[in-house]
Parts: structure tokens; sequence; C-alpha cells
């Protein structure tokens, strides 16, 4: 078995918070005297279980950049844990956690289908009841299993790809742009179907090129496949398809047109190891899991956090969005003006935009058909 790397962190804000439970700590950790320890930032027992490998521009990178943030202030109690992605890794993903587990931790941050299962299905939640798990990126079962000591959060990115369209389409020289997908999931079929409804906001006539290349870490086949959509006439690409998407940034900049970046903010993270990408990018659409994260340990302590719940984050909790600094802010003045006004809207609610959670393969298929003027 893989075995897991752990590392030391430490977070402290020294704000004093709502106490929370600790699940089958190991021998030594009981406070004498029978007084319960408050639990405080400073002191808080939290496990980042990244249920695969660091190294993901994304959600497994953020989760553990918050671990990176605590490592400084001295909370000895935390840790981070990493696990392979080979299929044997994954199959052991439950023991390695109930390894885990037996530490001793208040709350575990971790993502993922998979860890729904794990905690719902098998039932590792009703076992550890005074332990809180905190999932990001999925969308728990509350009503199949009710837990709750779970809290599980998905994201909004259909209205941050909504604004990603915007700019694409009002940058887009002859009308057509390109999205590039890694598998045809709700998750990512989400950013699609914002970034076409965005795009088509701006331009009805627009065309939108749809393509998934089933593969999350494949970078010669996502910078091929975006080549072959900049062939095809797109001269905006915007991808999602997780460490990837390196590839979509390869390909825009060798056909030196646009792309625009998912996650996080591209321009900073390529700015040291490839710089001749970023004048390439026109902005980032985020999906801030670390944000997320943080505050979910936040609120979990201040007793606000509503556990027993699935949440999905929007644009007016500030963990989906684009990025306004860097490129963005040299964009024409109209398109920031488009931006800005979809998103206000957004935020009072009179703009709806269509979610793929709960939609079906053949209404995604109608989504492409329009993408594509059909």
């Amino acid at each position: 078995m893989k075995k897991l790397l752990t590392i030391l962190l430490v977070l402290i804000l020294g704000v004093s918070l709502a106490a929370c439970g600790g699940g089958k700590p190991s021998g030594g950790d009981e406070p004498t005297g029978g007084e319960t320890e408050e639990k405080t930032l400073d002191n808080v027992k939290v496990a980042i279980f990244c249920s695969s490998v660091r190294g993901d521009s994304g959600i497994q990178d953020m989760i553990a950049d918050v671990g990176e943030e605590m490592i400084a202030a001295g909370n000895k109690d935390c840790a981070v844990y990493e696990v392979g992605d080979t299929a044997a890794d994954q199959a052991k993903l439950k023991s390695q956690l109930l390894d885990v587990l037996e530490v001793g931790y208040d709350i575990i941050i971790s993502s993922g289908s998979t860890m729904c299962a794990i905690l719902g299905n098998e039932g590792i939640a009703a076992e550890y009841p005074d332990v809180k798990f905190c999932l990001f990126d999925t969308t728990y079962d509350f009503d199949t299993y009710p837990s709750p000591n779970v809290y599980s959060a998905s994201f909004k990115a259909n209205e941050g790809s909504y604004l990603a369209g915007i700019v694409a389409m009002a940058m887009a020289e002859n009308g057509t742009i390109g999205f590039v997908g890694g598998q045809e999931i709700s998750s990512i079929e989400d950013f699609c179907y914002g970034y076409v409804e965005g795009a088509k906001s701006v331009n009805p006539d627009g065309k939108i090129l749809i393509t998934f290349t089933n593969d999350w870490y494949d970078n010669a086949l996502a910078k091929q496949t975006t080549i072959s959509e900049i062939e095809a006439g797109a001269t905006v690409v915007f991808p999602a398809c997780g460490p990837s998407q390196a590839g979509v940034y390869e390909g825009a900049y060798d056909k030196q047109t646009w792309a625009i970046g998912c996650d996080e903010d591209r321009e900073i993270l390529y700015k040291k190891d490839h710089p001749e990408w970023v004048p390439f990018l026109l902005t980032s659409e985020i999906k801030d899991v670390y944000a997320a994260a943080k505050r979910a340990i936040a609120k979990t302590l201040d007793g606000t956090l509503e556990y027993g719940k699935a949440e999905s984050l929007g644009l007016d909790t500030g963990c989906v969005g684009l990025i306004e600094t860097g490129n963005y802010a040299n964009l024409p003045d109209n398109v920031k003006a488009l931006v800005e006004a979809a998103k206000q809207a957004c935020l009072d609610g009179s703009l709806k935009i269509t979610s793929a959670y709960g939609r079906t393969a053949d209404q995604f298929n109608e989504l492409r058909a329009w993408a594509n003027n059909e």
C-alpha cells in the first residue's frame, strides 16, 4: 500500500469559537479533570485528506494549500494526507481513511464522489458521529444517508463560466470559440452550460466548439484537441479538464491565440515556469476550493456551518467568479461592462443560468446542438 504522505500543519487565528468533538482519538489526548477543552482555530484537530495526488492545479492542491497555510502558525495536531491515484490506491481509500480517523481528528476535509460513498454507503460517517466531515466538489446523498456530521459543497461553476463565456465571445474575432472538457460528467458539463449561455448572450449566432478528451492527465491530448479547435475556427479556448489543461494553454500559445484559465489564477501560476503562456490568457475562471475549505473550518467552529445538508457555492460566496486583475484589467471597457452587468444580474436573481446537475444526456446534447448552431 502506498504510504500516506503526512505533513504537519499549523493554524492559528486566536479566536475562541464553538466546540466540536473528536472521533476515536488515540490515547493521551483526553483533557484532565473531566473538562472539555474549548476548540479554537489554534487547537482544533484538522486533517486534510487528499483523495488523490497533489499536483492537479485544482481541488487537491487547493485543499492542501489550506494545510500549507496552517503550518506557519503552531497547531501541531493538524496534518495533510495524500492518497495515490492508481486503481490500487483508490481500492485502499477506505482503509487509509480509517487509519487517519484513529488519530482522533475533529474535522476531516476531503473531496469527491468516492468519499461520499465511503462515508454514506459504507457507513463511516455513522461509525464516527463525533467527527465532522467536509467534502468539496461533490454532492452527498443526504436523502439516502442522513448524516448530521457531514457537510458537502459543490460549486456553481456555471456562474463563473457564464462570465468566461461573455469574455470569450466578446473577444472572439470571428464569433467562434472553443471548450475542452475532461469528461462528460455533471461537474464538467456545468462549466459548459454556463460558458455556452454566457457566449450566446453576447452573440446568439456565435459558435462554440465542444470537445471532451476523456483524460484528465494527458497534456499532449489536450494540446492537440485545442489546436484542432483553433484550426476549426476557435479564437478563444476555455478548458475544464483537470491537470491536462496545461496542454490547452500550450496549444493556445503555439497557435498564438487566446485562452481562459480555469480553477485558479493561471497568470500567477504560470508566471515563473511558463511566462510565454501568460500574455495569451484573457483571464481565469475560479473555483476556489481553498477559500471554501477555510470558510468551512471557521463556520464549523463558530457553529454556523449547516451539517447534514449539501450547499452549492456561487458568486455570492466569492468562491466562483473571474479574476479581474492582470490581463483582464486591460480588456476593453465594454467587455468588462458586460461581465459586471451579468454578475449583478446573477447576484440579484434576475439572471438564471442553467446548471448541469439534474439534467439528462439528451438535454446536454441539445445544448451542444445549440452551441454548434444546429
